[in-house]
């Protein structure tokens, strides 16, 4: 499980996903799915997981499937973006995301364990975050306040997180968006998924509120320009280029909705397995979600780069921080108490 996801495709000759079924015993079994991010998306895996669902259950109750006829196929939403990306419009998108990214920095200086090698390596393991559900009232209610998701509230966390860890004041965050504005597309499966980079610019003396709208009217300028894909935005900006690190941001970050996609089987019991492939495609990736048991998920760090240690203290940095800042949100950022985020000797980025 932890070798096949590894394993490159033919672009030109493999089907786009593999399965590997592994019997651990009479009764029980993993089924491990690998989609190429070429054809599937996050949004495109509860799809999946729905219509196997309904196959497996028609085949055993000898009926045909019940599944609806797509509007469209993927091909027309390829002809459709094509071609709204052309001229005016698509001057109107690169023009945004030259404004919005005009003067930002080219690597975020994060205090490294070991110094950043002259190109970017991608072995990597994950730290499990675990927020209690004491913060959910407050978060709520925050949000409620000042007219922002969880994701806008929790952005802002991870961006006064690596303010106070890293020294700057103006932050890149990249961040995953599903880019279905259509309703057509709801019911399809494909790559229409794009990343973004949200600009975080935490001052010490906002308060937690001031911070989050800011934070929010900075990611709702970039959603209004998302249909932009990402290689057409760094082509926009050209940023200066840098084999040891990715363009424009160097942490990621996101907040799943729900329960990851599951098969629904007649009489089968099934539950989520996430193997940790040992793969980091960013310095830092923060995902979280949030539950009726408080707030979840992972944060993914580069080997190359960082030791479990600092991942686990920047892991507890966060959670101290949420919780004082959903305790206090009127209070200057600068006053917030945060676990120490990491101790002993830094190395940064090399000259």
């Amino acid at each position: 499980m932890r070798e096949e996801p590894r394993r490159s495709y033919d672009l030109q000759r493999d089907l786009m996903m593999r399965l590997l079924f592994v019997q651990l015993a009479d009764d029980d079994a993993v089924l491990l799915l690998m989609e190429h991010h070429i054809a599937f998306d996050g949004w495109s895996d509860e799809i999946l997981c729905a219509e196997v669902s309904e196959v497996y259950a028609a085949l055993g109750a000898g009926r045909p499937p019940a599944l609806k006829e797509l509007p469209i196929q993927y091909g027309d939403f390829a002809a459709w973006q094509r071609k709204r990306l052309d001229g005016e419009k698509l001057e109107q998108h690169q023009a945004f995301w030259r404004d919005y990214l005009a003067g930002a920095p080219a690597l975020l200086p994060l205090p490294t364990d070991l110094p950043r090698p002259a190109v970017l390596t991608h072995d990597g393991a994950r730290v499990g975050v675990a927020i209690g559900a004491d913060v959910l009232q407050p978060l709520g209610a925050l949000c409620k306040a000042e007219s922002a998701t969880p994701y806008m509230v929790l952005i802002s966390m991870f961006g006064l997180l690596l303010h106070r860890w890293a020294g700057v004041s103006d932050i890149c965050v990249g961040t995953p968006i599903a880019n279905r504005s259509r309703i057509e597309l709801e019911r399809l499966i494909g790559f229409f998924s794009n990343t973004i980079a949200i600009r975080i610019r935490p001052q010490s003396t906002m308060t937690m509120r001031e911070f989050v709208r800011s934070s929010r009217d900075s990611a709702l300028a970039a959603y209004a320009h998302q249909d932009l894909p990402f290689d057409r935005i760094v082509e926009a900006v050209a940023p200066p280029r840098d084999l040891s690190h990715n363009p424009l941001f160097c942490v990621n970050f996101r907040v799943t909705d729900g329960a990851p996609a599951l098969l629904a089987l007649p009489d089968v019991e099934c539950s989520p397995v996430a193997p940790d492939i040992g793969f980091a495609r960013f310095d830092l990736a923060l995902e979280l979600q949030v539950g009726a048991d408080g707030i979840g998920g992972y944060l993914e760090y580069n080997l190359a780069l960082f030791k479990e240690r600092t991942a686990r203290a920047l892991v507890d940095a966060l959670g101290s921080l949420l919780e004082d800042a959903l305790r206090r949100p009127d209070v200057a950022l600068a006053t917030l108490a945060m676990s120490r985020p990491n101790e002993g000797p830094r190395i940064r980025r090399r000259a």
